[in-house]
């Protein structure tokens, strides 16, 4: 199974949450003590990608210019990063199927535990419907 697949199916199983983070972790989530956010393991996962300095540095001119950041400034980073591909305007469920993210970067590592932890079925791996 690839993880590009079961990273999919994971944003699937979670998307009628209603939000991309896991609130109350059961016993045998990775994440007891953290609160994970998607966005914020996507971004870490493209720190190593051309167009993260420039990201970096739009958010440094803001700031210079005496502009307000978003709350969520992970949530930003990650659509400007998004902004950056050739095809803009995609969402993360939709980038994670368009092979955009680094799921080979350990940013993924604890994911990676979860997801085996869980055994998402083949059938969900399959699936299409990312929006």
């Amino acid at each position: 199974m690839s993880f590009s697949k079961a990273f999919t199916a994971f944003f699937l199983t979670f998307k009628d949450v209603g939000k991309n983070t896991i609130k109350q972790p059961n016993q045998c989530s990775p994440y007891q003590n953290i609160n994970p956010q998607a966005t914020d393991l996507c971004l870490s996962s493209i720190l190593s990608d051309s167009a993260f300095p420039c990201i970096e540095a739009y958010f440094q001119c803001l700031q210079e210019k005496g502009l307000s950041l978003p709350n969520k400034i992970s949530k930003a980073k990650v659509q400007v990063f998004l902004a950056s591909r050739q095809k803009v305007g995609l969402s993360l469920g939709v980038a994670a199927k368009a092979k955009l993210w680094l799921f080979d970067d350990n940013a993924f590592d604890q994911v990676k535990t979860f997801l085996q932890m869980i055994k998402i079925p083949e059938h969900q791996l399959d699936a299409t419907d990312i929006t």
